[in-house]
């Protein structure tokens, strides 16, 4: 169990850095940094009740392939502005 834990730890802490971390400190409007970080931090409270809402009621093959979808979406719709 506690193996398990650390790796997903570890996966967690990879993707959430590179899903935002460096768009943010890359902004053009250094201004619009506090309202990206607001809007940032309610998104992952609202996409945290959604996912298991959409788990509870679809499973997790679901969730894990809709949230796959909105996220290349994102990056399709940003794709002239992602710094990578």
């Amino acid at each position: 169990l506690i193996n398990k834990i650390i790796i997903s730890s570890i996966l967690v802490m990879i993707l959430g850095f590179f899903m935002g971390m460096p768009r943010l400190l890359g902004a053009d409007d250094k201004n619009v940094i506090p309202i990206a970080w607001g809007i940032n931090g309610a998104m992952s409270v609202i996409g945290s009740i959604l996912s298991v809402i959409i788990s509870m009621i679809f499973g997790f093959k679901i969730t894990l392939i809709t949230g796959a979808i909105i996220y290349g979406l994102i990056c399709l719709y940003n794709r002239d502005r992602l710094i990578l």
